[in-house]
């Protein structure tokens, strides 16, 4: 429990996000293919991201603030995966541009502040709206098949 306990405050004040120079120093290698990845971002923020804003349930600022998290580390993970690419510089400026957008959101999570979440995310049944899935497309347009 203390356990448990201790990895939930860790979590919640933002503490252990990794930097670009600590990833560096352990020579991080992703496992997961980036199509997985963004499959996976994909559900996330176009179902249980518009679930969690706009669904029969109340508006959770948790699950918010817990998709957004998820969703940003699926953005650090993505970024490893720049040698995969043409334009390295270029694909790991969309993905920390993407995460620090989803980082904004757990923040608005955080705080519940609901207004600037769905800013972040958009409006119900327009998710393309929002600023988090502008960057997201930005960065499709010139890598997706």
């Amino acid at each position: 429990m203390l356990l448990v306990a201790g990895w939930e405050m860790t979590w919640q004040s933002g503490v252990g996000l990794a930097d670009d120079k600590a990833a560096a120093k352990n020579e991080y290698k992703p496992v997961a293919p980036v199509d997985v990845l963004m499959a996976r971002a994909d559900d996330v923020i176009l179902v249980e991201m518009e679930n969690h804003m706009y669904g029969k349930a109340k508006w959770s600022a948790r699950k918010v603030k817990g998709a957004a998290f998820f969703l940003a580390e699926l953005m650090n993970v993505t970024a490893h995966h720049s040698a995969e690419v043409e334009n390295p510089a270029e694909w790991k400026g969309f993905s920390e541009k993407s995460r620090d957008l989803i980082l904004e959101l757990a923040a608005a999570g955080k705080k519940k502040d609901e207004a600037k979440a769905k800013e972040l995310v958009g409006a119900k049944g327009a998710i393309e709206s929002g600023k988090i899935y502008a960057s997201c497309e930005a960065c499709h347009k010139v890598y997706r098949d």
